[in-house]
């Protein structure tokens, strides 16, 4: 598991954010839910604003993860030397 988590979370990360199918089910899924708490609350800019913030908060954990995995796994490879 440790030789594979940082591959497992580099790929999550690139699919999550940079995959075409995935970042478009994802946005146009995020954006239809958004639109809708929107059309009932009549909040557009701070649903909107919650909805970008969730995304971008998502993105950020995944990324810190894998890069504390990263290091994690470094910092053995390092001591098992």
């Amino acid at each position: 598991i440790r030789l594979v988590s940082p591959s497992l979370m580099n790929q999550m990360t690139l699919f999550f954010q940079g995959t075409s199918l995935a970042m478009t089910i994802g946005v146009v899924e995020l954006t239809y839910q958004t639109k809708a708490i929107a059309d009932e609350t009549y909040r557009i800019f701070g649903v909107f604003t919650v909805a970008t913030v969730i995304y971008l908060t998502v993105s950020i954990i995944m990324m810190v993860t894998g890069e504390r995995l990263r290091e994690r796994n470094a910092s053995g490879k390092r001591r098992d030397a």
